[in-house]
């Protein structure tokens, strides 16, 4: 048996030690040992090793890469280990859009991302038209590899008063966006659908025209139901396991909580990390209540002790417990001194 260097591998038919496909960047089909090019956009491998839409009936042909993404979300393990302490207490958390704010200034730290994207929102006066051009800026000027767009949306029926949380995920090197939506395909609340249908139609439309301007190839758009085909989403599975109390809708950090795995594999097509996540979390209620409260203590502490709120936030910027940021009322806005902050903050990253 010839041995080879540097982790290549033998190949018969060439008498010669070759690279991996892992090592040139291509997937290999075991069955017939061939090396290909990875899917476009958001495709995955059938059976067949063709590159097809995602659906319900999608499995993971790439063993090695399957692993890979088990490997870098290992960590949700560990939230899934804390979380169990709290079974039948819950974590006493009280969901405020203002802690997107929170959370954004946490994943530009974290991560050092090449941008910090405003919150899509149509509180605090934020001009959607403003938004979408920093969005259309940091895509055309830094290129990077994901570009997250955290939303806030409020129901199209005025009367109900409800708000919403989902993210956009843009791939601005493959040209596509696409919808998180925590409760699965489509938002178990018509009137946040039907928003939310609408804002991502208007962010589409009008980030298109400025690639078109700047003729720049312009983004194709997928929607939440191609990131989880016909199965109940991350914040639907962990409501079945019973709701406590002290706790209130978990939009938020679900759509936090996706994005760190986003983030930690950049390189991987959604529908993969959303079914390596899910597999994890073993299909069962109780579990995905535990990842999601895991996930909140874990991000409390995080936020707690980071130095860039230091005389910037007269209150501690925790998201959990009695003494949480603004945790006497349910603010719909975040206030004035965290939304200054902010943009101050995404100003200076931004330029």
């Amino acid at each position: 048996m010839v041995k080879c260097a540097d982790g290549k591998v033998f190949n018969a038919s060439t008498s010669r030690c070759r690279k991996t496909c892992k090592m040139r960047g291509l997937v290999e089909n075991v069955a017939k040992g061939t090396c290909h090019k990875p899917c476009k956009t958001i495709k995955v491998r059938n059976p067949q090793f063709r590159c097809v839409l995602p659906s319900d009936k999608s499995v993971m042909t790439n063993t090695e890469l399957n692993k890979d993404i088990q490997v870098n979300l290992d960590y949700i393990n560990d939230y899934i280990s804390e979380g169990i302490k709290f079974k039948g207490i819950g974590v006493e958390y009280n969901a405020s859009p203002m802690y997107t704010y929170l959370m954004a200034l946490y994943f530009s730290e974290r991560y050092n991302t090449e941008c910090v994207m405003p919150i899509y929102s149509k509180d605090h006066d934020n001009d959607t038209d403003r938004i979408i051009s920093i969005l259309g800026d940091c895509i055309l000027k830094k290129n990077p590899k994901v570009l997250i767009l955290p939303m806030v949306i409020d129901s199209i029926d005025k009367s109900l008063n409800t708000t919403h949380a989902n993210m956009l995920f843009f791939y601005p090197r493959e040209r596509y966006a696409i919808r998180f939506e925590p409760h699965g395909g489509v938002s178990t609340n018509k009137g946040i659908e039907m928003a939310a249908v609408k804002d991502v139609k208007y962010i589409m439309k009008t980030l298109n025209a400025r690639m078109r301007l700047e003729s720049q190839k312009t983004f194709r758009y997928y929607t939440a139901e191609n990131v989880c085909p016909r199965i109940k989403g991350f914040q639907i599975m962990g409501d079945l396991a019973g709701r406590n109390s002290k706790e209130d809708g978990f939009c938020i950090m679900w759509g936090w909580f996706f994005a760190s795995c986003i983030i930690e594999n950049p390189d991987v097509p959604i529908h993969d990390v959303y079914r390596v996540a899910y597999n994890i979390m073993k299909h069962d209620p109780s579990t995905f209540r535990a990842a999601i409260r895991g996930y909140l203590l874990a991000m409390d502490r995080e936020l707690r002790k980071m130095k860039i709120f230091i005389g910037k936030l007269r209150r501690s910027p925790g998201i959990v417990g009695p003494s949480r940021y603004e945790d006497n009322e349910y603010a719909n806005t975040p206030t004035t001194e965290l939304f200054e902050f902010f943009v101050d903050y995404a100003m200076d990253k931004n330029e």
